[in-house]
């Protein structure tokens, strides 16, 4: 069986073991996700939803502080990166993860530009499937000087090209991406700045604001705060809001919202993080590992019923 093959009859068991899941349990909107703590150690959780409430179990601790974490069909494996802490002479790097292997993380190479080290503030990366089994990473960032910019980087060598700046058309606009996903044909993106999901242009940095996300504030804290995380499955975003420890602070919570319509659903408090400033990097398992989930829990439930 090819590469290409392999994954579509992974996607397929996946698809209808969610199904049965979702039957046999009554949960109309559920999802089991990874997310990692925004911490020194990098703590990885599997984060299962479902029924109002929102369980995390610590599942790896990847030894690195990464601030996207993004599974690549292609080959099987997560990539992420870190953050530029230009003041520790810390600039970003890439990194490989293998769910096979125990989440083993191995280190690519740092991040740059034509040979210079690349500034990466934010922790907002996607891939964009090419067809034929093939996919191009991009990611949205703050430099060093406040601009924000759309990006490509070569997964092999760590290599970074820019593309453009964020603009409205007419002017460079100002946002604060904590996390994105790919979604007919564009990113999209949750942004700090204007608490709203943003569509971007990956050819010319076009932004367009789709929803609002002003109803997610309390007691006065951002909707999203200062780190993030987002992942897609299907036409539905999930996403995540930190921590009070995070500047600005938020709710801590995870929630969904299907891009079509516009509607968000609260899934519940991320109550594992709360010796940090929250998840920062959100991701959906591969398929191997979900399948796996979705039987065992099959199998549970015919024992005891």
């Amino acid at each position: 069986m090819s590469q290409p093959q392999l994954w579509r009859w992974a996607r397929s068991t996946v698809c209808t073991c969610s199904i049965l899941l979702f039957l046999s349990t009554g949960i109309t909107h559920g999802a089991v996700l990874l997310g990692v703590e925004d911490s020194s150690d990098g703590k990885l959780y599997e984060i299962v939803t479902g029924g109002g409430t929102v369980q995390m179990n610590h599942i790896a601790t990847l030894g690195v502080p990464l601030a996207t974490l993004e599974y690549n069909p292609s080959d099987g494996y997560y990539y992420g990166y870190t953050r530029t802490d230009a003041q520790a002479g810390a600039w970003s790097r890439l990194y490989r993860i293998d769910p096979g292997a125990g989440y083993a993380v191995t280190e690519i190479e740092q991040i740059k530009e034509g040979g210079i080290p690349a500034y990466l503030f934010e922790g907002a990366m996607a891939f964009a499937s090419l067809g034929n089994g093939e996919v191009q990473a991009y990611g949205i960032n703050l430099d060093g000087q406040g601009n924000n910019g759309v990006f490509t980087l070569n997964i092999q060598d760590g290599t970074l090209q820019s593309i453009a700046r964020l603009n409205n058309g007419t002017t460079k606009t100002t946002h604060d991406i904590n996390g994105a996903a790919w979604w007919n044909g564009k990113l999209v993106g949750i942004d700090q700045v204007t608490e709203t999901i943003v569509a971007i242009d990956v050819t010319n940095g076009l932004t367009t604001s789709l929803f609002s996300l002003e109803s997610l504030r309390e007691n006065g804290a951002s909707a999203l705060g200062g780190i993030g995380g987002m992942t897609l499955i299907g036409d539905t975003a999930y996403f995540t809001a930190a921590s009070s420890k995070a500047k600005p602070a938020s709710s801590n919570k995870l929630y969904s919202i299907n891009l079509n319509t516009g509607e968000i659903q609260t899934l519940g408090e991320l109550s594992a993080t709360v010796d940090s400033k929250g998840i920062g990097a959100l991701a959906v398992p591969e398929p191997a590992t979900l399948a796996f989930l979705c039987l065992g829990f099959l199998a549970m439930r015919s024992r005891h019923s």
